[in-house]
């Protein structure tokens, strides 16, 4: 390899790590401690030039767009690493999905806040101050976690530039530290928001435990047979949910009156396996069953029948034929550990359930085009969700960002899928220049938005003003992904001197992540050993 060519490789190499501890912190640290964040980040003082400020209603009290937006960051601060790892970027078309997840997680912030404070729970100065310090030295670890020692001030450094806007180069890390705890204090109030959910989560769960027989019934696996009653038996007339209940009670009592269970199961099951099996199921355990059958099933003694149990599609008449219970060899020596963990999928089940009874009382509206919009998209109404998007996009004004860019992207998609060309053209432009003035942004985002609009160029004709594009999407995007498919396409445009600077990227790439593994490696050794010498 060429002296230049690895000078080229390792200043990739350190882009793309710069580039992806700068965004996870500039998203994480104040979207994963502090979720109304998104103030600062892409939302305009002015309501007439940034849309409705509200995105929905909670029994009649506002939703606003900030603690969407802050929850959305910080999706995207725990989904960047992990897409950086595969190569990849993250897609337009991935993303408005979790703008509807960020939405939902907002509405459940805005409840729990709320029951916090109905419960009387406070938060003092003290405990604020100390959640900022935690945050920001668990920041601190997973940035030197990430890279060499000898690029650390490099990145801490430039983390500060990139968020303040500042032309600082390096930074220490006491310095960097301090900085960071002064910036999670300034936003206090989302501090205190989120003590006041883990008092209330501990208030919900705190009493809620396990023992060891409870452990222990976790390995119970049981044999049954199945009598299925359905609401839609095939090859017989429907039934309601009434009528489909009281013949799981008629076979229930022929049942216990001590008619055989097989030859019942064989004649009046409407699942057609029955015939041949009986109702016999294979033996399986507490966690692979299904939720409604888990606690009556598990009930049941040997030889035992059970009440009609509810299911999606009708109603199951079970028997008891065998239950066993088959432990793992180092069950003891694990036990403690094991109950532990029992203890906290308990608690953490009854918090979603709570969190969940909180949801299912209250009522919701969601008033925003843009929420609306994907719900639509979602349902499969795309003409409902066309008209949403576009009134989404005439609502953005001058706001900036990863989600404007997410709007006009798939409004270009729709119109795109229309053969609306021009349209699509104007929408995909639209989306590159949100992104491109986005304080963050995921790899690959500009890329895509480019690439598109060189399609629709491409599309119209204009084959010189696509080659054009192309190559401005390559020289945006450190996604290989991108530079893959940008090889397919200079290739079928016949541009082969473009197809090979695509492959010369793609080898120094992979270079690049082979010398960044042995470097792992290395550093995973050097790691192992110092732990033996102690």
């Amino acid at each position: 390899m060429s002296i230049g060519r690895m000078q080229r490789q390792m200043s990739r190499h350190l882009r793309i790590v710069l580039y992806v501890i700068t965004a996870v912190f500039i998203v994480g640290l104040p979207a994963v401690f502090v979720p109304r964040f998104a103030d600062r980040m892409e939302q305009p003082q002015n309501s007439e030039e940034g849309g409705a400020q509200v995105v929905a209603t909670v029994d009649g009290k506002p939703v606003s767009r900030s603690s969407l937006e802050g929850q959305f960051e910080r999706t995207v601060a725990q989904l960047l690493p992990f897409y950086a790892s595969l190569g990849q970027g993250l897609s337009f078309e991935q993303i408005w999905p979790y703008r509807l997840n960020a939405m939902e997680q907002a509405i459940a912030e805005e409840l729990l806040v709320r029951q916090a404070e109905a419960e009387k729970l406070s938060v003092s100065r003290k405990e604020v101050k100390a959640r900022a310090q935690q945050a920001a030295d668990e920041e601190l670890a997973r940035i030197k976690e990430a890279v060499r020692p000898e690029e650390l001030e490099l990145v801490l450094g430039r983390i500060v530039a990139e968020t303040d806007g500042t032309l600082r180069q390096q930074m220490s890390e006491r310095r960097f530290r301090e900085w960071s705890i002064e910036r999670l204090l300034d936003m206090s109030d989302s501090l205190r928001d989120q003590l006041l959910v883990e008092k209330l989560r501990q208030k919900v769960v705190g009493s809620v435990t396990a023992t060891e027989q409870d452990l222990l019934a976790q390995y119970d696996r049981a044999t049954v047979r199945e009598i299925r009653v359905s609401l839609h038996p095939e090859g017989k007339p429907e039934r309601t949910e009434e009528e489909a209940r009281k013949r799981a009670e008629e076979l229930v009592a022929r049942a216990r009156r001590g008619e055989d269970f097989a030859r019942l199961a064989r004649a009046e099951s409407d699942d057609p396996d029955a015939r041949e099996t009986g109702g016999l199921l294979d033996s399986v355990g507490r966690q692979m069953m299904p939720a409604e059958w888990a606690g009556p099933v598990f009930a049941l003694g040997p030889d035992e029948v059970s009440d009609p149990i509810k299911g999606q599609w009708g109603y199951s008449v079970v028997k008891m034929e065998k239950l066993e219970r088959e432990l793992p060899d180092d069950f003891e020596s694990k036990k403690e550990q094991l109950l532990l963990n029992l203890v906290q999928q308990n608690q953490n089940s009854a918090w979603v359930e709570y969190q969940q009874d909180l949801r299912e009382k209250a009522q919701v509206e969601v008033v925003d085009p843009e929420m609306l919009a994907w719900q639509a998209l979602q349902e499969g109404k795309q003409e409902e969700a066309l008209a949403k998007l576009q009134e989404a996009a005439g609502q953005q004004g001058r706001r900036k960002g990863l989600a404007t860019a997410t709007v006009s992207y798939r409004l270009g998609k729709m119109l795109e899928a229309r053969g609306q060309w021009e349209a699509a053209l104007e929408a995909y432009e639209s989306s590159y220049d949100s992104i491109a003035g986005a304080e963050i942004e995921p790899p690959g985002g500009r890329a895509e938005a480019l690439m598109s609009m060189a399609k629709c160029y491409e599309r119209l004709g204009n084959v010189e003003e696509a080659l054009d594009w192309y190559q401005t999407a390559s020289g945006k995007s450190e996604v290989p992904s991108v530079h893959a498919e940008l090889q397919s396409t200079f290739e079928r445009l016949g541009r082969e001197d473009l197809a090979s600077g695509e492959r010369e990227w793609l080898d120094d790439y992979r270079e690049a992540e082979m010398e960044r593994q042995r470097e792992w490696e290395r550093r995973q050794r050097q790691a192992e050993e110092q732990q033996g010498e102690r």
